[in-house]
Order: structure tokens, then sequence, then C-alpha cells
């Protein structure tokens, strides 16, 4: 049934429901996010977003014997994914972790496949790492561990310092140079290589450039790609605090609904 879900939006698998429901949750008291999940054996499937049925903006599996929620996808969906088209992406990951502590979880993994469309694709991962030292999902939950990620510090150290001569050692582009001047980096300086990429990031100009060339940049430098990585972290009520829901619920024949007040 998961299966069929992961693949299949569109078209809804019918069964015999043996439990679950739907939440209204809201993200610091104003940004509603639905939620449904699916009771099946030991496992319980969540899907969340404006329409989780065939567009969900996050899919998850949450254990409770072991309290391990295990993030399977996160679609951005073009702000469409609460109720009120709150188009921030971090609030969604918020959203999902706070969905996963609520219903008793402590502990969260997921497999980095995050990217960027501006409208080429580039892996998000990748492109926050070497402007900001640090993944996308880092900047969200300070506390997440990488698996199997061998000198990770070391290739924090290389993005922070690494230089641009260095980074664009094999690539020319009379854009770049404009922007460097403007910018007046020096590209022999420990951090320039940052800099210049934080440059291109922000003015939003360099969309095809990143997409093709980051993974060349990123092997000048000495960085490996950390597209697909997997992370682990412990779940806390820290993080739950912005998401509030309410335990007033009006009872089905197969669903519950709960109700949801801002107040509480």
């Amino acid at each position: 049934m998961r299966a069929w879900r992961s693949t299949h939006y569109g078209a809804p698998l019918r069964w015999s429901q043996r439990g679950g429901g739907r939440t209204i949750l809201y993200m610091d008291s104003k940004h509603p996010i639905e939620v449904l999940e699916e009771i099946s054996g030991n496992t319980i499937l969540i899907l969340a977003g404006n329409k989780p049925e065939t567009a969900p903006c996050i899919m998850m599996d949450l254990y409770p014997a072991t309290g391990l929620a295990v993030l399977n996808d996160i679609d951005r969906r073009d702000g469409h994914c609460f109720r009120d088209n709150n188009p921030v992406g971090r609030d969604i990951v918020l959203a999902a972790f706070t969905i996963a502590y609520r219903r008793g979880m402590r502990r969260i993994e997921l497999t980095d496949k995050s990217y960027k469309e501006c409208p080429d694709k580039i892996p998000l991962s990748n492109l926050s790492f070497m402007t900001r030292g640090a993944t996308w999902y880092e900047t969200i939950l300070p506390n997440l561990t990488c698996v199997n990620c061998h000198f990770l510090e070391d290739y924090r150290r290389l993005a922070r310092q690494n230089t641009w001569r260095r980074a664009s050692a094999t690539i020319s582009h009379p854009a770049i140079d404009e922007l460097i001047r403007a910018h007046r980096i020096d590209v022999d300086a420990e951090g320039s290589a940052m800099a210049v990429l934080s440059a291109m990031k922000d003015s939003r100009q360099f969309c095809v450039f990143l997409a093709t060339y980051l993974d060349t940049i990123m092997l000048n430098s000495g960085i490996p790609s950390l597209h697909g990585r997997h992370w682990v972290s412990e779940l806390s009520e820290e993080m739950a605090t912005p998401m509030k829901i309410s335990s007033k619920r009006r009872k089905t024949r197969k669903r519950t609904i709960v109700s949801v007040s801002k107040n509480q």
C-alpha cells in the first residue's frame, strides 16, 4: 500500500481500512496543513499537505514500537502545501518533525534528495553546503548527523576556506568575472569560493551554470557530493513547539476528524 501511494498519487488504492484519521495542524497558529494517517500492522503511513491523498508534500513512515520516523519524501509543490499557501520550504520540514514528535516518535531518519528548481534542478544539499558550510536540512535541524560521512568536518572546513581560483580551475565564464569585479572578491583569498558561489546564488542569474558546473566545482575543491546521503536526528519538544493541536474530536465511522483551536 505504501509503495502504491509513493508512485500513484492520483490513483487511490482502495482497501478495508484498519485504522487512522485526519488531523489539521497549525504552524505558529496560522499555517494549517492537513495530515492523513493510515495504520497498517505496526506501521503508520503519514501523508500531509493541502491535498494529502493525491498530492502529498510529506510522506513519512512511523514505527511506534521503536519510536522511529522515516521521512521518505518532501515536496514543496510551489507553495501549495499549507492551506494558506505558505511557500516556506523549511516550514514543511518542521511540520514533518512536529507530526512525528506529536505521535510519539523520538528519532527521525531521512535521505537527503532535496533539490532547487530555477528551473534547472540543483541538488540543494550541495548548493547549501558550498555557500553556507551546511546542508539545507542541517540549517533546519542543527543536531542532524550524517551516517557514514567520513571527514565531513574537513569538507566543511574546505568549503569555508577554499579559494575561487582553485574551485574554478577548469571553468571560465565572462558573467562570473563581471560578478567578481562587482563584488570586489579576491579570487586567491581564503573563503573566496564560498563568496563567489553565494553571490551567484543571491543573484538568481546562474541557475544553468550551477546546474552544469557545481559538481565540477566541488570536485576541484576536494569535496564529494552530499546528495542522497543518509541522516539521523533525535526529536525534541523544542522543534515541535511551533505546531499546535487540539484534542477535540468528532468521530466518524471510518475516520476521525481533529478540529484545531488557534488559542490552544
